[in-house]
C-alpha cells in the first residue's frame, strides 16, 4: 500500500520538475521570474501537504480521479506560462476555482468535515486572491500585482502552517 507522504512526493516532484523545465525551456522576463518562482515554491509546499492529508481523508471515486486529472493538467501546464503573468495567474484562478470545486462535491461524504470546510474557505479565497491579481496585471500594474501576490500568498502559508494550521486533522477548528 503506496503512503500518504508517498502519494505526495510523487506528484509534487513531478510538478517541481515541470517548473524546472519551464523555466530552462521558456525565455523568462528576469523581472517576473522571482515573484512567480516564489510563489511556486510556496503552491508547491501547499501541494506537498495538501495531498498528503487529504490522501487519508477522501476515498477516491470516478468524480476525484477526473478533478485530479484536470489539476494535474494545470500543474503542468502552469509552469509554462511563467513568462506571461496574465495566462500564469488566469490559470491559477482557474485552478483555485477546480480544486474549490474538488472539495466542495465532498461535503457530507468525508469523515472530517471541518477540515473539508477549511479548505474550501482557503481555496476560495485563493481564488479571489487569484482574480484580484489578474486584474491588477490586466490593469498594467504586473510586477507589482506579482509581488503583492506572492507576499500575500507567502503571509497566508505562514498563517496556515503556524497559526492556524490546515494540514493536520487534529487542529481544525472552523
Amino acid at each position: 500500500m503506496v503512503t500518504p507522504t508517498v502519494k505526495a512526493t510523487v506528484p509534487t516532484s513531478l510538478f517541481c520538475l515541470a517548473m524546472i523545465l519551464a523555466v530552462c525551456i521558456e525565455p523568462v522576463e528576469t523581472s517576473v521570474i522571482v515573484p512567480v518562482a516564489i510563489f511556486y515554491v510556496l503552491l508547491m509546499i501547499h501541494t506537498f501537504f495538501s495531498i498528503r492529508v487529504f490522501a487519508t481523508v477522501i476515498r477516491m471515486t470516478p468524480a476525484q480521479v477526473i478533478f485530479d486529472g484536470i489539476l494535474v493538467l494545470f500543474y503542468l501546464f502552469i509552469p509554462f506560462h511563467i513568462s506571461e503573468p496574465n495566462i500564469f495567474v488566469g490559470l491559477l484562478m482557474l485552478f483555485f476555482a477546480v480544486t474549490t470545486l474538488k472539495y466542495v462535491v465532498l461535503v457530507g461524504k468525508v469523515s472530517h468535515p471541518k477540515l473539508l470546510s477549511y479548505k474550501i474557505i482557503v481555496d476560495s479565497l485563493g481564488f479571489v486572491l487569484c482574480a484580484l491579481v489578474y486584474g491588477g496585471v490586466a490593469l498594467g500594474y504586473t510586477l507589482t500585482s506579482l509581488w503583492a501576490f506572492t507576499i500575500i500568498f507567502g503571509l497566508a502559508t505562514i498563517y496556515l502552517f503556524c497559526i492556524k494550521p490546515l494540514y493536520k486533522l487534529d487542529t481544525i477548528s472552523v
